[in-house]
């Protein structure tokens, strides 16, 4: 038996669409802001995301506001900064996970197995997996230590921040402020 022989694993999700309009901004793919309905493809999106925003330290897309966020998902490139060392292979996996077309994005044939197909990927055992040693291993000096971790600084203003009823007032809908549909550039 062959270990790296993929099989189809969009089977049981083929055809498949919902509607649903959840997630980081950032990470929503641009079917889910068109409102067109999506598929188990919107994961390779974000694997997409992920993987970039794990390397280069921010997310391809991200605009001063939510719109211009979106309107670069709609129809901005994706693009690498030059003083980020990433492979070929590397930017090629990251532009084929980030196809606008979720028809041509990578796994939307057959799932996990295009992806763990990739060239970038020609290292990893999957089969053997989990009984690998990771590359790095965190030493931990106490459970809350984050020293792997940069520092940000804070923003000066959260704009998701609202002001959240404490259930003491009358009549106030906690919904009030609850936004639900297509998503439509201004």
């Amino acid at each position: 038996m062959n270990l790296n022989q993929n099989i189809d694993t969009r089977m049981c999700t083929a055809n498949t669409r919902t509607n649903s309009f959840v997630g980081t901004e950032e990470y929503i793919c641009p079917e889910v802001i068109e409102g067109t309905g999506h598929t188990a493809s919107v994961d390779w999106w974000t694997l997409g995301i992920l993987i970039y925003e794990m390397i280069v330290g921010s997310t391809p897309f991200k605009g001063s506001t939510r719109n211009d966020t979106f309107r670069n998902v709609l129809y901005k490139d994706v693009s690498f900064p030059p003083h980020v060392p990433i492979s070929l292979n590397g930017k090629n996996l990251v532009k084929k996970l980030l196809r606008k077309d979720e028809k041509k994005r990578l796994g939307s044939k057959r799932g996990a197995s295009d992806v763990k197909d990739h060239p970038w990927f020609k290292s990893v055992s999957w089969a053997l997996l989990r009984h690998q040693t990771p590359p790095i291993i965190p030493n931990l000096k106490s459970e809350d230590d984050t020293s792997y971790f940069r520092n940000l600084k804070e923003s000066e203003e959260d704009r998701y921040s609202k002001e959240v009823p404490t259930g003491d007032e009358e009549n106030v809908d906690p919904f009030q402020d609850f936004e639900s549909g297509k998503f439509e550039l201004t």
